[in-house]
């Protein structure tokens, strides 16, 4: 059966009528065992794009949906174009932008490389669930090892299928006391009392309505 998180339509759709898709639950859905995390982190020093967000999606198609049709396409853009400022989502498939970004003799070989990637992030939508978010995390590294290692720009995203892997994750220096420290201080709890809340979210009513605004408002870049 097709679904529609899989057709540009839908997504194109809710881009046009600025919905918030990039830092908030999915349409509001309550968060569930079934949710999936996304962390993303757009970067572009010279356009002034600093665009870091915490968004969860009720399952792991909706989540490949984002990715496809609004994460890429806006990451890609950001990268290739030297015409708009600030951020902008671009109501366009990936292959449509690429297409214009070739038109406009934007660097090649990056072009390449993301017609590869997004190549290979299609086939997942082929895979059964528990296949798809393995790959996904998989598909996640390389992308960001491709387009990390740039002092003025960044791409970056990863996926969590657990609240406990992101209370991993957020203290991910830990082995610096300073880091812990600014963490602590940030998200006003030690790093044993985050990990507790991280531990408990799925059934503490308040935590599970606040999780992704805390994780929003009060958790700073991680990249």
């Amino acid at each position: 059966m097709s679904s529609k998180y899989k057709e540009y339509w839908y997504w194109g759709n809710m881009v046009l009528t600025d919905q918030p898709l990039w830092n908030s639950s999915f349409k509001n859905l309550s968060l569930t065992k079934d949710s999936i995390f996304i962390y993303s982190f757009i970067m572009d020093k010279n356009k002034d794009v600093f665009k870091n967000s915490w968004a969860y999606y009720p399952d792991i198609k909706s989540l490949l949906g984002f990715i496809e049709y609004v994460f890429l396409p806006t990451a890609f853009f950001t990268w290739l174009d030297n015409e708009t400022e600030g951020f902008k989502t671009p109501i366009a498939t990936v292959d449509e932008v690429l297409n214009v970004m070739v038109e406009k003799d934007r660097p090649e070989s990056d072009i390449l490389t993301m017609r590869e990637q997004i190549k290979d992030l299609r086939t997942l939508w082929l895979m059964d669930d528990s296949d798809n978010i393995r790959e996904l995390k998989n598909f996640s590294k390389e992308f960001n090892k491709q387009w990390k290692e740039y002092d003025d720009r960044l791409l970056y995203f990863r996926v969590f299928q657990r609240s406990t892997e992101i209370g991993e994750f957020v203290f991910t220096g830990e082995e610096n006391n300073f880091f812990e420290e600014i963490m602590e201080e940030d998200i006003g709890m030690t790093k044993i009392q985050w990990k507790e809340t991280c531990e408990n979210i799925y059934d503490n009513k308040f935590l599970k309505n606040r999780f992704i605004d805390i994780l929003n408002h009060k958790v700073g870049c991680l990249v």
